[in-house]
């Protein structure tokens, strides 16, 4: 297979970028992830127009952020989620009702209708927690109880978000075959049925079935990549958002995977390719020529940024 020389340049530059321009940013203290949205906007079609978005680009950036919300599964507490699930459910639900009355409020009073009102809503809910996610790993809080606490909550507010966006368009457009009852209960069931035999079939295979115990690690590397894989092409099928299925196998493998190697190794993979080209991308999606545009007159989007 012949991949066009423009998408090799531009993945090269991407990569390039991603390793040099973080280090220049943090001297102003500026996030990772925020310093690679900022140059991807900069860069990209509506910015400079170095980059221009194709097929295989879109793929990296989308292994990116599944590896993201993987890692953050799998570097997840699972004991302190069981034991501080009251303040978790109390942070999600305060960051959650808030901001959508807020959201809806704004769209009301500007007369949109009951339906686009209610959507605002669900976008106030919404957190960028691909963007929370580095922020707390910067600041060394990510393996500490606060910053647990808070990526559980956020986690939870974008799958309630997710589902509530589920059911609006199955309602209104529908997306899969499936009503919403038959829909919600093959996503339970899902969930249930990875939780009680992902960990047993995935510790079996780990330690016990490994057929070249001097290449141990690259094959339980290779295994827990197959899971994942695997896991999204069935969710994908159902019509389950990535991020939900990502952080839901990182989380029941976080008990199994206990080598430190292994977790080394799908970190580097992670961080070293896939997840800075999908900053970049996430930036090279920014158009701030709607800013330029922007009519006096039309009071929603300072309302909507007031509100948020």
């Amino acid at each position: 297979m012949e991949i066009p020389q423009t998408t090799l340049l531009a993945l090269s530059l991407i990569l390039f970028v991603g390793l040099f321009v973080p280090v220049f940013f943090n001297k102003f203290r500026l996030p990772f992830a925020t310093s690679l949205i900022l140059i991807g906007a900069l860069i990209g079609p509506f910015g400079l127009g170095y980059l221009q978005e194709n097929e295989v680009i879109e793929f990296f950036g989308f292994l990116g952020f599944t590896f993201l919300m993987f890692m953050a599964g799998l570097e997840t507490k699972f004991e302190l989620l069981k034991h501080e699930w009251k303040k978790i459910l109390l942070m999600a639900l305060l960051n959650s009702i808030i901001p959508f009355l807020v959201g809806f409020g704004v769209a009301y009073f500007f007369e949109y209708d009951f339906i686009s009102a209610f959507i605002l809503g669900i976008v106030f809910i919404s957190s960028s927690i691909a963007i929370i996610i580095p922020t707390l790993k910067g600041a060394k809080l990510f393996n500490k109880d606060a910053g647990q606490i808070m990526i559980s909550a956020v986690l939870l507010q974008d799958i309630a978000s997710l589902i509530f966006l589920a059911v609006i368009f199955q309602a209104t457009s529908p997306v899969t075959s499936f009503s919403l009852p038959i829909y919600f209960s093959i996503l339970t069931v899902s969930v249930l049925l990875l939780k009680v035999f992902l960990p047993k079939i995935s510790e079996y295979f780990l330690k016990k079935r490994m057929i070249f115990k001097s290449k141990e690690n690259e094959e339980q590397l290779r295994f827990v990549i197959a899971v994942l894989v695997s896991v999204l092409f069935y969710f994908s099928l159902i019509g389950v958002h990535p991020i939900l299925g990502a952080f839901l196998v990182g989380l029941l493998l976080s008990t199994v995977i206990t080598s430190k190697e292994i977790k080394t190794k799908i970190h580097t993979l992670g961080y070293g390719l896939f997840v800075p080209i999908f900053f970049i991308i996430s930036g090279m999606e920014i158009d701030f020529r709607v800013l330029i545009g922007f009519d006096v007159n039309n009071l929603i989007l300072p309302a909507v940024v007031i509100g948020l």
